[in-house]
Order: C-alpha cells, then sequence, then structure tokens
C-alpha cells in the first residue's frame, strides 16, 4: 500500500484510542470532551514534513470555546522538544453540545535534526463563558476550565543510530502497614528514544525456593535520560528470615533490563521531629518528620491526635496513603488541625504503623496562647482609663496589636458619645431658659 504523497519523508504509526476527560455539572449544565487518538507515535526522518488529524467531540449539555495549541510534554524540552515543530489549525473554536471538530496537526522537521526521540503535546482547553449578572450588571467568567493533552511521540532516523538502552537502577523492597511485602523497581533510560517498559519480578527464599513471582504492570512513555517507578502489582505475606528478589524488565531493546537484590526483613523507621505550631484564627498545624534508617523502604499508616490537658482526645487526623518511604530518606507530613483551639496546654500524640513489631508512638505538648484585654471598669467607660494587655510567651504578637487597636478604637468611640452628650445637655439647658423668658 503506497503512502500519500502529503507524507513525503514522514511515516506516521497512530495509536487508535479514545481519551476522556469527565467534570462536575455546573448549574444544570456539564462538559464532557473526548479526543481521538489519545496517542500519535510518528515515525521521520530529517526535512519531512507531514500532517494528522485530531478529534475533539463535546458530549456534554453546554457550548464551550475550545483553544487548541502545543505544549511540552513530561520531561520533553530543550533537546528533545518538538514544540516547535507542531502548528495546530484552527487554534480555536465553538463547540455545541453534540458536535466534533477536527484538527489538523502539521509537522515540520528540520534538515539538520539528529536521531532521538522528540516531543510535544496538542492541548486541548475549554475557556470559561463570560456571563452578566441581572442583578448587579457587572460580568465575569463562569464555568470549567479543563484541559486535555494528546501525546505527540516523534523518533527521528537520522544519520547517527538510535538507541534503545535502559537499566534497572534500583529494586526497592517495601513493607507495608499490612505487614505485606511489595516491591518498586526504578527503571533508567539510557538510550535516545523513549521506551514503554513492563515486567516480572520473582521473590525466592534464602535457600533458593521461589516464593512467588508478581507483575510490573507497563508504564506510560519514560523519555531519554529519565528514569521512572515501577510498582508491583502484587503482594506477599511478610514473613520474619532473608529473601532474593530478581526483576526482568523488557523494554523494546534487545535484551531485557534485569537486576537482583538480597535482603533480610528487618526495617528502622524513626519519627525525627514532632510538634504543633500555632496559628491565630485557625487550628494549629501539625508537623510530623519520619527518617527511614533501614535498608527496606517502608510505607507506613499515620495517626496524629490533639489531646486536652484532661485527656480528653479533641480530634484524630489520618493522612492519606503514605507514600513509599525508600531507605535513607526522610517524609514531612504536615496537616492543618480542623478547627482554632482556645488558649491552653495540649499534647500532640503520632502514632506510626509499619509493619514492623509494634507501632511508633511519640508525644510533644505544645499551648496554644492569646492576647487578654482587662476588664472594663467605671472609669475606662468613662474614657478616662488606659487598656492593658496580657500577652503569654505564646501568644503571637499580631494577635495582641489587633487587640489593642480595637481597644482603642473603642475609647475613642466613648469620647465621642460623652461630647455629644456634654453638647446635648448645654442646647437642652438654653432651650429651657429661653421657655422660662431668662434669655
Amino acid at each position: 500500500m503506497r503512502m500519500p504523497s502529503l507524507w513525503r519523508k514522514l511515516a506516521v504509526a497512530v495509536v487508535i484510542a479514545t481519551v476522556w476527560s469527565s467534570l462536575a455539572a455546573l448549574a444544570r449544565a456539564d462538559l464532557t470532551l473526548s479526543v481521538s487518538p489519545s496517542l500519535v507515535e510518528v515515525a521521520a526522518t530529517p526535512g519531512g514534513v507531514g500532517s494528522l488529524e485530531l478529534t475533539v467531540s463535546n458530549q456534554g449539555s453546554e457550548a464551550y470555546p475550545v483553544r487548541v495549541g502545543v505544549a511540552p510534554y513530561k520531561e520533553g524540552t530543550g533537546s528533545l522538544s518538538s514544540v516547535e515543530w507542531l502548528q495546530v489549525e484552527p487554534t480555536g473554536f465553538d463547540l455545541q453540545p453534540g458536535q466534533q471538530r477536527s484538527v489538523k496537526v502539521t509537522i515540520h522537521v528540520p534538515q539538520n535534526a539528529d536521531s532521538g526521540g522528540r516531543y510535544a503535546m496538542v492541548t486541548f482547553t475549554t475557556i470559561p463563558k463570560t456571563v452578566e449578572s441581572s442583578r448587579t450588571g457587572t460580568s465575569g467568567q463562569a464555568g470549567v476550565s479543563a484541559r486535555i493533552g494528546i501525546p505527540i511521540l516523534i523518533t527521528l532516523q537520522g544519520a547517527s543510530p538510535l538507541r534503545k538502552q535502559a537499566s534497572i537502577t534500583r529494586i526497592v523492597p517495601i513493607l507495608t502497614h499490612e505487614h505485606q511485602l511489595a516491591f518498586q523497581i526504578v527503571l533508567a533510560n539510557q538510550g535516545n528514544v523513549h521506551v514503554v517498559p513492563k515486567g516480572q519480578l520473582q521473590l525466592f527464599r534464602s535457600d533458593g525456593t521461589i516464593i512467588g513471582e508478581t507483575d510490573l504492570p507497563e508504564t506510560t512513555s519514560v523519555l531519554p535520560g529519565t528514569e521512572a517507578e515501577m510498582n508491583s502489582s502484587g503482594r506477599f505475606d511478610a514473613q520474619p528470615g532473608a529473601y532474593h528478589a530478581r526483576a526482568v524488565v523488557d523494554y523494546g531493546g534487545t535484551q531485557p533490563a534485569t537486576n537482583e537484590v538480597s535482603f533480610s526483613l528487618v526495617a528502622d523507621l524513626a519519627i525525627e521531629s514532632l510538634n504543633a505550631s500555632t496559628i491565630a484564627g485557625k487550628g494549629p498545624m501539625l508537623r510530623l518528620i519520619l527518617l527511614n534508617k533501614g535498608e527496606l523502604g517502608v510505607q507506613p499508616a499515620v495517626q496524629l491526635a490533639v489531646r486536652a490537658k484532661d485527656g480528653n482526645v479533641l480530634g484524630v487526623i489520618t493522612p492519606g496513603p503514605s507514600p513509599v518511604l525508600p531507605p535513607g530518606q526522610r517524609q514531612e507530613i504536615d496537616k492543618a488541625f480542623p478547627s482554632p483551639l482556645p488558649a491552653g496546654e495540649y499534647v500532640l500524640v503520632a502514632r506510626v504503623d509499619y509493619g514492623s513489631g509494634e507501632p511508633l508512638v511519640q508525644e510533644s505538648p505544645f499551648r496554644v496562647g492569646a492576647a487578654t484585654v482587662s476588664p472594663a471598669n467605671p472609669a475606662w467607660a468613662q474614657g478616662q482609663g488606659s487598656v492593658t494587655r496580657q500577652q503569654p510567651t505564646s501568644a503571637r504578637p499580631h494577635v495582641s496589636s489587633g487587640v489593642s487597636v480595637a481597644a482603642t478604637i473603642a475609647v475613642l468611640l466613648l469620647l465621642i458619645v460623652s461630647l455629644s452628650l456634654i453638647r446635648l445637655r448645654q442646647r437642652l439647658y438654653r432651650a429651657i431658659r429661653v421657655l422660662r423668658g431668662q434669655e
């Protein structure tokens, strides 16, 4: 089958799929865009020129303006970028409900381009519509701004060879808080074109007996000079003892990437820091810093509780799923307590389960202070006294400053009212004297 002359030196292999981006309903209207294909892979040579079409559909119930552009894809910047090679037409249009539009993408490959991968992304961005308020007469934007990106992956065959080369730089055994073993594999792309890896991992006992195997699911494209983390889909029961793991990853090269690691099921996690900082008018900010001092990765489950001085627990915060904490690294967890606390003494309690024996538990006392104003007295009420402030050492200066300003304003208002009453009394006396014929 002959290739259309339009492509000249450019060959296109299109991976057909559909990507959906669904957005929440907006005041009885919704926006649902789909773009096809979801990925375009292009094989090209220097000086090649060609074009392809992307189709965008509005399957929602509201019309929206759409802006089309070109942007970098992932880490594909600098010498890996093909943003300047792509042109789109049209660059914008209104998309009615049920309507679809085609966008032409033209690719111009420079004559002096060298072999390797080049990357860009065609973006479709919805623009919120400008609406005018019938009540206020003002205008503003209403709606949702959504963005869909379609990767354009160009493999350029120039004078130098194309190199697909990757290696497994690390196998990290992970002990989860459910006392299970998972694995994270780090794959480095050392070639000059992108790769799409997938693989398997086998787990053995120290005597060579196989325990089982699990998949390393396919990732998105790994660009040249970058790394990707591959997480095992399955988990193993974590029993005490020594283990050996072997990973094999197929990435499209002449030989798969392989690596092995031996390890014992011993984790060493420590709480490096635990504290709470007070914020005026808000709940305290709770901070926990974990340090992985062992040779296993960990995926802990964390709970942060605030307890009053009398022992009453005021609230418990459970952060979302913890990311994997590799050996030798720290993890900072910052969470805001949902409500302000009255002045007083409290205790921040951290509980960390990481699948190795007893959980880590640590307490850290903290104090919430507040500036106060001395009670009003008759002299102060007449505007003849002064405002005093009592500021505990833990109170924030701007809190007491705010109280001082408020008290000063109150004193001034009382003085104004007092002067007004005096003038009113003088006018009343004059009126009475006039009525009595004394003036």
